[in-house]
């Protein structure tokens, strides 16, 4: 993902490290790259195997590249279980450098699917460490002080909706309910499957306001 060096005023534009999330390599937010650096941003993707580590070792490895593209303002947008990751990096409590951050369908309250599929011996491997205190729950509450916005999705779309029998809102992966996260700065649920959030130009929008502005806006932020 490619770097935009500097701002139409001449000044370094911020920058925001993206962090995918399960079974993903990032390749999919490319899109949301583009978009936040026609925004002004420059975007840096945080690469990690999420399967292959704890949600705690990852939020150390993701503190040390937070740390490496500092000292100024360092915002994070992370998408699904790299939003569990990003709220154990903030439960360090070590000194990053400034930013906000944008969570975009994290199941922050734990995942249905999962526990379903975790409770199966023939699927429980394909999570490797990414059960305990994440995507069963038990993920640390908001700390730090920092300026933090939750997207969600309510369209229906995916398997995963099937396999939790889910008879509430929810992204086809993901609850909307699963996604709160109590002390959050701004908050908005809009019309996008799970996978669709990371794909959609309104969303890209609603970040990008947020991490320039503080809130969250469906409306370009240049």
């Amino acid at each position: 993902m490619a770097d935009r060096p500097a701002t139409a005023e001449g000044a370094e534009a911020a920058a925001v490290v993206l962090i995918h999330g399960l079974w993903m390599t990032g390749a999919e937010l490319l899109p949301l790259s583009r978009r936040l650096s026609g925004q002004g941003l420059r975007a840096h993707l945080f690469r990690y195997s999420p399967t292959g580590g704890t949600p705690q070792e990852h939020a150390r490895h993701l503190a040390a590249f937070v740390e490496r593209k500092g000292p100024g303002p360092v915002h994070w947008v992370a998408h699904s279980y790299g939003g569990i990751v990003a709220l154990h990096c903030l439960a360090l409590g070590r000194p990053l450098p400034p930013g906000r951050i944008v969570l975009i369908g994290s199941p922050v309250q734990g995942s249905a699917p999962a526990r379903r599929l975790a409770g199966w011996p023939v699927t429980r491997p394909w999570f490797g460490d990414a059960l305990e205190h994440g995507l069963l729950g038990g993920v640390p509450g908001l700390t730090g002080g920092r300026e933090v916005a939750v997207i969600a999705g309510d369209r229906s779309l995916g398997i995963g909706g099937l396999l939790a029998g889910f008879d509430e809102p929810h992204d086809g992966t993901v609850a909307v309910a699963e996604t709160v996260l109590p002390g959050a700065t701004d908050r908005i649920v809009l019309r996008h499957s799970h996978f669709g959030l990371v794909f959609s130009a309104e969303v890209a929008d609603a970040v990008a306001s947020f991490l320039l502005t503080g809130r969250l806006s469906l409306e370009s932020a240049a």
